[in-house]
């Protein structure tokens, strides 16, 4: 928390009374690609997915695998008013969805956003502040998600407005984890 002087500029003070604004404030590049993994943990066992997007003037591509092999790659587009799911190789059996809501496409590649955090109660959000992770700034917010208690950490990039990390805890037990690659 705090007010921080972080790359040789004053930047916003980020407590859990001002991450929402401070982060309402951010700007998404309009174009952009990047690779995630996302991991998923349960009692006795986890599931990892590679997931390559590319984001494109609003329209989004999005490539899923799992990081053993075990399920089929799954593609999805979005944009000018639709929603398109579909295996490699199988693009006849593709499922259309109308709209273009850009929450449906993130949760069907497994991603928070930090529209979530937008959208809380403020008295959810923990802790806030700026962090150094992988070498970089972020601004970090951790709330506790309702009706299920669990703690989500959100971790966004200042230079990007991207989010770049997210953990979510089971009281002591690491559940899932996002991390730009």
């Amino acid at each position: 928390g705090g007010e921080e002087s972080i790359g040789g500029s004053l930047t916003a003070e980020v407590t859990p009374q001002t991450v929402q604004a401070v982060v309402g404030t951010l700007v998404r590049p309009d174009s952009y690609s990047r690779s995630l993994r996302v991991e998923s943990f349960w009692s006795g066992g986890s599931q990892s997915w590679n997931v390559q997007v590319w984001q494109k003037s609003g329209l989004t591509r999005i490539r899923m695998e799992t990081e053993d092999g075990s399920q089929p790659v799954k593609l999805m587009q979005s944009g000018s008013g639709f929603v398109t799911v579909w295996q490699e190789g199988l693009i006849e059996d593709a499922v259309t969805y109308p709209g273009s809501d850009p929450e449906l496409i993130d949760a069907l590649q497994m991603l928070p956003t930090y529209e979530n955090l937008l959208a809380l109660d403020p008295a959810q959000i923990e802790a806030a502040g700026y962090v150094k992770l992988d070498g970089a700034w972020r601004i970090m917010a951790t709330v506790r998600e309702q009706p299920t208690g669990y703690r989500m950490g959100y971790y966004i990039s200042i230079e990007t407005g991207l989010l770049e990390a997210a953990e979510r805890w089971d009281g002591d037990t690491l559940i899932y984890r996002m991390s730009a690659i």
